[in-house]
């Protein structure tokens, strides 16, 4: 494989017109695992130039790659202007001896101090919720979102209901969210949909005012709205007022009822552990199943959280339409 990343690195060069690429320093960094594996080439940046990224499937004609080639190229086309740089360029993409792969430029990431990160924090968490919501209003669409629920679903839902890992009443609440949600398909936005929007896969820029947004392997779109500022929203966030907030305001603004939230979340698990039992189907039972222990609690976070919001909304002083 190093020899073929060789030439890639080599074939990527020349595409840029930038043949001293080739000789400059770079490493591999395994990603994605399982049917869907890929490399990433990290090529080192230079005082004259930025760095670059080269993302090469592990396995030939692996669908991922020209994936997120896809996603990509067509979200730089609806982002709004102020945030289409959040969204990597492709520079180059291609084919060498049946490994598909693609570069994008990399800036590495300014470091901080605790303090000063703990101070961002909040700035950070805004700034994504905008983001998030920006993206769901570029590529919303009504409709779509039941043929998404089936092809996606059916077989994930078949396989929670066959594993003896997973507790009756986990079974039981993944059942009654995916009645709900299939009860209020028609009124629930279909939108492109990460599907891994944690912080390792937000590069923030020079004085942490915008980010580029990587990793976008497990898009869907159509999609599931609003689990995207969830998954960001409950790992990054320590308000849960702030989070209830962020959440609230995204769901106001692309016309979405903040109580089917939960249920939402609950299929975006499904979604993640459908991706794990591909990805890791060799290792023993269980040992990656979002449905374990007390990786079961996130939904049930959010019916707390957004409850309590609800409930002292005519006290708030948040306008969520503004």
């Amino acid at each position: 494989m190093s020899s073929v990343c060789r030439r890639i690195i080599d074939e990527f060069a020349s595409a840029l017109g930038l043949p001293d690429l080739g000789r400059r320093a770079w490493y591999l960094v395994a990603g994605r695992a399982g049917p869907n594996a890929v490399f990433k080439i990290v090529i080192a940046p230079r005082r004259d130039l930025p760095g670059h990224v080269v993302t090469v499937a592990r396995k030939r004609d692996t669908p991922v790659v020209s994936h997120e080639v896809n996603i990509l190229g067509r979200l730089r086309l609806v982002m709004p202007p102020e945030l289409v740089d959040s969204i990597p360029r492709i520079l180059a993409h291609g084919c060498l001896d049946g490994y598909p792969y693609f570069g994008v430029v990399f800036y590495e990431s300014v470091g901080h101090t605790r303090i000063a990160r703990r101070l961002a924090r909040g700035r950070r968490s805004r700034w994504v919720a905008n983001w998030t919501t920006q993206l769901a209003l570029a590529t919303v669409n009504q409709g779509l979102l039941q043929r998404f629920l089936e092809v996606e679903f059916a077989p994930a839902v078949a396989a929670i209901r066959a594993d003896p890992h997973i507790a009756n009443d986990v079974k039981r609440r993944i059942e009654k969210s995916l009645e709900t949600i299939c009860s209020n398909a028609q009124n629930i936005p279909s939108v492109c949909c990460h599907g891994d929007l944690w912080a390792g896969n937000i590069l923030w820029q020079r004085g942490q005012r915008r980010a580029i947004v990587l990793d976008w392997g497990a898009a869907r779109w159509p999609g599931l709205p609003c689990v995207d500022l969830c998954r960001f929203a409950l790992a990054n966030v320590p308000s849960n007022e702030l989070i209830a907030e962020l959440i609230t305001r995204h769901c106001y603004a692309i016309d979405l009822d903040p109580g089917l939230v939960p249920a939402l979340y609950d299929l975006y698990k499904l979604f993640v552990k459908a991706e794990l039992d591909e990805a890791f189907k060799l290792q023993p039972d269980g040992v990656f199943n979002p449905f374990l222990g007390d990786n079961d609690t996130p939904a049930l976070r959010l019916s707390r959280l957004l409850e309590a919001h609800s409930m002292g909304s005519a006290h708030n002083r948040y306008h969520y339409r503004s």
